[in-house]
């Protein structure tokens, strides 16, 4: 499983809290580039953004327009934004996958054919693995 865009974030920056009330550089532009990622990639108003950081819209507001220099013009800054979009389009993915493998299963209602379909699944990850562990 892909780590999380808060784990990319507190691990690029070497911050252990983000929600912290520190104005340490390394904190308040992980602050920055999450709130970022929570408002274009995760629709989060303000407020809500707000309330995760237990500071007001306003904060938040703050934040995010403080963010364009970091994600666009500071290499550290850049470096992260493409990592949490890669991580953000890979859960986009597996969770897409997960919902077509949920509703393949879901139309079943033979339980030979269940079993069936199970069998093959677990045929094609074996496959699969063995596979991607060759490239490497």
């Amino acid at each position: 499983m892909a780590r999380t865009v808060l784990d990319i974030v507190k691990s690029e920056y070497s911050i252990f809290n983000i929600k912290t009330k520190s104005r340490v550089r390394n904190v308040v532009d992980a602050r920055k580039i999450y709130t970022r990622y929570l408002r274009e990639n995760k629709n989060r108003s303000f407020k809500e953004i707000g309330d995760y950081f237990n500071a007001t819209h306003a904060s938040a507001i703050y934040l995010y327009n403080n963010s364009d220099w970091l994600v666009n013009h500071d290499e550290k800054g850049k470096r992260i934004w493409k990592l949490i979009n890669k991580a953000s389009d890979q859960t986009k993915r597996e969770t897409e996958i997960m919902n077509d493998i949920y509703n393949i299963f879901l139309d079943i209602d033979d339980i030979d054919v269940y079993h069936f379909a199970l069998d093959k699944l677990k045929t094609i990850v074996k496959a699969k693995t063995e596979t991607l562990c060759m490239k490497q």
